[in-house]
């Protein structure tokens, strides 16, 4: 038998949870698959909301943390979420689709942005510990403790929604982009 996890609506969800879904329902003319599979639990959603809300003081552009996103969900095995932030990358951040698969790749033509990409897989594949050589070379870039600390941030929120997809494994409801 496969187990089937239950959406949430505005209509079935908790109490915490309504409310959200319901204005997120009004913001994008639909509710993506993604913040259903979210509401099934709405203190979960409700602090995902939160620290997406703080989130948009970062330093890091939408380009950036999209970049980011297209690496830690490709490395994740996150189908959903690559095919959702490619299509954010290309309409919120300019990317075109060479620079979206480029991303899903680790690469970045910019040295900044390779950087970002690095530290981020970097904190995946060593369970965040980082090498001196990496630090050296955001150091070189201008990046900053602070900077780390919420690269960081941005890369486990990511792998908290690739990890949370992968179990509900919602419906993709974007155009779909393979996992490379």
């Amino acid at each position: 038998m496969i187990y089937t996890f239950n959406l949430a609506t505005p209509d079935n969800a908790d109490e915490k949870a309504k409310p959200i879904l319901t204005q997120l329902q009004g913001k994008f003319g639909m509710l993506p698959n993604f913040f259903g599979a979210l509401g099934i639990d709405g203190v979960s959603l409700e602090a995902f909301m939160a620290l997406q809300s703080k989130l948009e003081q970062s330093k890091f552009s939408k380009r950036d943390q999209e970049m980011l996103a297209l690496a830690v969900a490709n490395y994740n095995g996150c189908h959903y979420c690559v095919s959702a932030h490619t299509f954010s990358a290309k309409r919120m951040a300019g990317m075109n689709e060479e620079e979206c698969r480029e991303a899903q790749h680790g690469r970045a033509k910019d040295s900044r942005e390779q950087v970002i990409i690095d530290i981020a897989l970097a904190v995946l594949k060593n369970h965040g510990k980082l090498d001196q050589a990496l630090l050296a070379r955001a150091k070189a870039e201008g990046f900053t403790e602070a900077d780390i600390v919420q690269l960081t941030l941005l890369t486990a929120l990511n792998s908290f929604t690739n990890w949370l997809n992968n179990v509900v494994d919602p419906k993709i409801d974007f155009p779909e982009v393979p996992l490379v």
